[in-house]
C-alpha cells in the first residue's frame, strides 16, 4: 500500500466550469493545487494538514485535516456536520473494498478493479467507482465537486512527478486470482467427413499453496463447465510489479 498523506506531495487537479473542459475564464484550464504540510492534533489523534492554492502554488491556505491508517488502507478527513453543528471524522477512502462493494454511506460499488505503475515504479490498485476513479496511495482520477468537474493532471513530491496523466497510466490486470476461470473448447476429428466432436473444461484458480516459503496458487481442471469433480493441474505464482507468471515444474 501506497500511503497518500505523504508531507511535500502535492497535487494538480484541472478544473472546468462545464462539460466541454474549457473553463469560463479566457477559455483556457484553471488549476487548482493540494499539498500535505505538517500535523496537527485532534481529540489526541494526529493529522495531517491539507493546504489549498488558486492557480499557483504560493498562496496556500489550510483547507482541511485528514488522517490515514496505512496499515488498513484508508483516509479520514476531519469534516464539520451543518446538522448536527459538530466536527466528525469521515471515511473517504477505502482501499480494502473488493468488487462488488458498496461505498460507505453511497450507491456507489465498486465496478472494477486495475493496477498502474506510476513514475517510481510502483504498483496501485485503481478503483473504479462508476462515476470516478480512487488510486490507492494518491486519490481521485476524476471527481465533481461543487458542481465543477476536477481532473488530476499530477502527483509530485520534492523529487518530481509520481503521477503524471498527460503520459499516460500504464495497466496491468492480474490473472493469477482466486475465482478467475477459463472455459477450454477443445476438438477433435470424427471418422466422417466434415465432422468434428467440441467438448468444453473448465480451468480455475482456487487455494494457496506454499514451497519452500513461497506462495503459489493451485489451478484446477474440472471434467467440464458444469461439473464439480476436479483434479489439480499444476501450482501457478504472479509478479505483479515484473508482469510475470511462474509455474511451479519438478
Amino acid at each position: 500500500y501506497q500511503p497518500m498523506l505523504v508531507d511535500g506531495r502535492i497535487w494538480t487537479f484541472s478544473v472546468s466550469g462545464d462539460v466541454t473542459g474549457i473553463d469560463s475564464i479566457d477559455n483556457q484550464w484553471s488549476f487548482y493545487y493540494y499539498k500535505v504540510d505538517g500535523d496537527s492534533v485532534v481529540n489526541d489523534e494526529v493529522y495531517k494538514k491539507v493546504y489549498k492554492s488558486y492557480y499557483n502554488k504560493t498562496d496556500w491556505n489550510l483547507y482541511c485535516l485528514m488522517m490515514e491508517d496505512v496499515e488498513e488502507g484508508k483516509v479520514w478527513k476531519y469534516d464539520y456536520s451543518y446538522i448536527s453543528k459538530q466536527y466528525y471524522k469521515d471515511l473517504i477512502f477505502d482501499f480494502t473494498l473488493n468488487v462488488g462493494d458498496r461505498l460507505k454511506n453511497s450507491s456507489h460499488i465498486c465496478n472494477e478493479i486495475k493496477y498502474i505503475k506510476d513514475q517510481k515504479g510502483n504498483i496501485l490498485k485503481r478503483m473504479d467507482f462508476g462515476e470516478f476513479y480512487w488510486i490507492e496511495g494518491y486519490g481521485y482520477e476524476y471527481i465533481i465537486l461543487d458542481g465543477v468537474s476536477y481532473y488530476l493532471s499530477s502527483v509530485e513530491d520534492e523529487n518530481g512527478f509520481i503521477i503524471d496523466c498527460s503520459k499516460g497510466l500504464e495497466y496491468y490486470n492480474p490473472m493469477v486470482v482466486d475465482g478467475y476461470s477459463w472455459n477450454i473448447i477443445t476438438s477433435s476429428s470424427l471418422m466422417l467427413p466434415d465432422t468434428k466432436m467440441y467438448s468444453t473444461q473448465k480451468q480455475k484458480i482456487e487455494g494457496d499453496s506454499i514451497i519452500d516459503g513461497i506462495v503459489y496458487k493451485k489451478l484446477w481442471l474440472y471434467s467440464d463447465a458444469n461439473s464439480d469433480k476436479r483434479s489439480l493441474i499444476t501450482l501457478v505464482r504472479e509478479d505483479i510489479e515484473e508482469q510475470k507468471i511462474f509455474v511451479y515444474d519438478k
